[in-house]
């Protein structure tokens, strides 16, 4: 992993091991608590990962716990982020496709009360 400084690469790792072990990313929170830091810093060091390439988000734009750490940075051996990625595409779709389905309802029901 180049070009990341140590807190940086810290911070990819806590994210790793939290994924690996419970499926889903820490909070900001969580990561500041382990680390020592405040919440405002690891989003300093988040959006500065982001901007790097090596965190990615898997659901929209300031979803809880969807930090991902890009292919290009994954430890040798990491596994399951295609999977993921399929995972969350699959449900993207499924849930714009309710999302239209419950809009049609609801524009019956106050068309027809």
């Amino acid at each position: 992993m180049t070009n990341l400084t140590p807190r940086q690469l810290a911070i990819v790792q806590i994210i790793q091991k939290c994924r690996a072990g419970q499926g889903y990313s820490p909070t900001l929170d969580e990561i500041g608590k382990e680390l020592g830091i405040s919440k405002v810093t690891v989003f300093e060091h988040v959006d500065a990962l982001k901007r790097k390439g090596a965190l990615v988000c898997g659901g929209a734009k300031h979803t809880a716990r969807s930090l991902l750490v890009s292919r290009a940075f994954q430890s040798p051996g990491e596994e399951g982020f295609d999977e993921l990625v399929e995972d969350l595409t699959a449900s993207i779709v499924e849930l714009e496709q309710e999302n239209s389905r419950l809009r049609e309802e609801l524009a019956m029901d106050k068309t027809y009360g």
